[in-house]
């Protein structure tokens, strides 16, 4: 198997997890708040299969891939009913704040061990080994996604949060989107395209004086140029 397969599959494998996770939380919260359509649809679970959605998961990727180079997608969303919860506002953002928080915890976590292995076992962890990039995988591509989910676009969490803030006048909006389907894929692909550049460009320069700071710039460069493949 050639470098770039295993790195592939090393990044897909991570992706798909993350936005299970993600989802699963997502349900997890809502269920808490007193809404149990999630967990009933079997939705509660790490297995990814449950959460595959022919257009999210499938067709949207393939179509953004072809269109600009890159695949944008994701899993089915996450069925949430706010009517249900015994606080629908406190419920809604909290479900929606889930989701990112979960990705954020999964990114510290890979970060963490990053540095705790890298300070017990150091060989274990070398900059250009698999085992590295599998814990800065962990870090970047959460990381990300909670950046990229907190954008405040129908129907990313970011506006489920903007709701909560802004109240009533969004009321109409968001009903909308809630029965709006695959059409929520244009304002998502828009987002995607022109909005999360601006938000991954800090992250990945803010990443790499993490690097430097928790590791040193030798082992920082080194473990840089695994991930970019350069």
């Amino acid at each position: 198997m050639s470098e770039e397969v295993l790195r592939l599959i090393l990044a897909v494998a991570v992706l798909v997890f993350s936005c299970v996770f993600h989802e699963c939380a997502h349900v997890w919260m809502a269920w808490k708040f007193g809404d149990p359509t999630g967990r009933q649809m079997g939705r509660l679970t790490l297995n990814p299969l449950p959460h595959i959605d022919v257009f999210w998961t499938i067709l949207l990727p393939v179509f953004t891939f072809l269109q600009s180079g890159y695949p944008i997608g994701g899993p089915k969303p996450a069925p949430v009913n706010t009517h249900l919860m015994d606080d629908p506002r406190l419920g809604g953002v909290s479900s929606a704040l889930a989701g990112p928080a979960s990705n954020l915890v999964l990114a510290l976590g890979g970060l963490g061990l990053l540095a705790l292995l890298r300070s017990v076992v150091p060989g274990l962890v070398e900059p250009d080994s698999i085992n590295a990039l599998l814990f800065f995988y962990i870090w970047f591509i959460n990381g990300a996604l909670a950046l990229i989910n907190l954008i405040p676009v129908p129907p990313l969490d970011g506006s489920r949060v903007l709701h909560w803030i802004v109240g009533r006048p969004l009321d109409r909006l968001m009903e909308f989107v809630d029965g709006a389907g695959w059409i929520t894929a244009i304002p998502i692909y828009l987002a995607f395209r022109y909005l999360a550049p601006y938000v991954l460009g800090p992250f990945a320069a803010g990443t790499w004086y993490l690097l430097e700071a928790f590791f040193g710039g030798e082992y920082a460069e080194a473990l840089w140029a695994t991930f970019t493949g350069s």
